[in-house]
């Protein structure tokens, strides 16, 4: 595996304590080329006190924007990026410690430009349902034959997290 870059982007909006267990995910990662795009879309809460820690490593990167919704801070995101990977994450989520090297392995080995995987849900208390709630089995090859799989790519790809671009 190359070692490529791999930007992390990630919208905030009043997510506080929440944004603290993915934000140590990520610096607990097995493959370390990552930059990570932090944008507060207009937080009103502490979000920042909770990411300021985080910025003494160079490959946090903080901006704050007006309100405009979670879209609009993941375009945001998306024109800071210098990666030649993208991945989302939401700031109440997190990742496990192999989840970008393995999602970059798997891509880079089956030469694809999008790669998805499932996901485990979480209950309000911390437990894990310990199964994969959805299972996104695909390989999009070329995002240029979007046309060819948008049955199936518009039922998987609803949501953004999940996917290596």
């Amino acid at each position: 595996m190359n070692d490529s870059l791999l930007s992390v982007i990630i919208p905030v909006y009043n997510k506080g304590e929440a944004i603290k267990r993915g934000l140590d995910s990520i610096v607990d990662q097995t493959y370390s080329h990552w930059e990570v795009e932090i944008v507060d879309d207009g937080s009103t809460d502490n979000s920042v006190e909770y990411i300021k820690p985080y910025l003494l490593d160079s490959r946090f990167h903080y901006y704050y924007k007006e309100n405009g919704g979670v879209s609009s801070a993941r375009n945001y995101g998306l024109n800071k990026a210098q990666g030649k990977y993208i991945i989302f994450l939401d700031a109440d989520d997190y990742y496990e410690e192999n989840f970008l090297e393995s999602m970059l392995e798997f891509m880079e080995k089956n030469s694809l430009d999008v790669a998805a995987c499932g996901s485990y849900f979480e209950n309000e208390d911390g437990v894990v349902g310990g199964k994969i709630i959805q299972q996104q089995d695909f390989l999009l090859r070329n995002a240029t034959e979007y046309d060819i799989y948008f049955p199936f790519v518009h039922w998987n790809m609803r949501q953004v997290w999940g996917k290596l671009y």
